[in-house]
């Protein structure tokens, strides 16, 4: 059966379509087939559950089913990902059903928090967990590189005073990764810093805490 002829609701009984049911259990290509809908389209978006008047966006805001969110890498990603996909979601949704209320009197921002602050607190608490240690390796690491920058190997010239091994190739790469750890492992420490006395704010998930965490973790990789 085409996307154009199959019936545009799943559940009749509740007015819920099948793209209600792929927005709740996050299968983007299913939702993705909503585009295909042609005339549909507009009266799948703008039904209402029949229980708790929840629009498509509603159903986005919910937290996603626990087998959704074990497929997901990294204890950081979840509630990027969430929030990505009520964006995604909200693009094809009216303005009007974007501040509408349930049978609950919950906005679709309200709805999100209620369902998302145990996934937040919990994130927030591994990031920070997280950010403790790598500060403090980050921190041993630029004492190390720094003294190792004022080690001359190899003595230096009697006569010139200039160390034996200046031209040598093996010097020079030991130079410049000395300096790259050295600016990198600086760069780290603030930022980690900023990580633990940071309060994260759902929309912090989709830009700060984790691009600095990915950023600083890959460059101690």
């Amino acid at each position: 059966m085409s996307v154009d002829t199959a019936p545009p609701h799943f559940n009749a009984r509740r007015n819920r379509s099948i793209i209600h049911i792929a927005v709740l259990h996050r299968h983007a290509s299913i939702f993705n087939l909503i585009h295909e809908t042609g005339p549909n389209k507009d009266s799948i978006v703008s039904s209402l559950d029949s229980n708790d008047k929840c629009n498509l966006l509603h159903f986005a805001e919910k937290l996603a089913p626990p087998d959704r969110l074990d497929l997901l890498s990294g204890v950081a990603c979840p509630t990027m990902l969430e929030l990505l996909w009520f964006e995604e979601v909200k693009k094809i949704v009216q303005p009007s059903l974007i501040e509408m209320k349930n049978s609950e009197g919950a906005t679709t921002s309200e709805l999100f928090t209620k369902e998302h602050t145990k996934l937040l607190k919990e994130e927030e608490s591994w990031m920070k967990a997280t950010a403790n240690p790598c500060m403090v390796v980050s921190t041993l690491i630029a004492i190390g590189v720094f003294s190792a920058a004022f080690t001359i190997l190899g003595a230096n010239n009697n006569d010139t005073g200039t160390p034996n091994y200046l031209e040598k190739l093996p010097f020079l790469i030991f130079s410049m990764l000395d300096v790259s750890a050295l600016i990198s492992s600086s760069t780290s420490i603030p930022i980690f810093r900023s990580i633990l006395i940071l309060r994260c704010a759902e929309e912090d998930f989709l830009k700060s805490p984790p691009y600095f965490y990915r950023t600083n973790i890959s460059t101690h990789n």
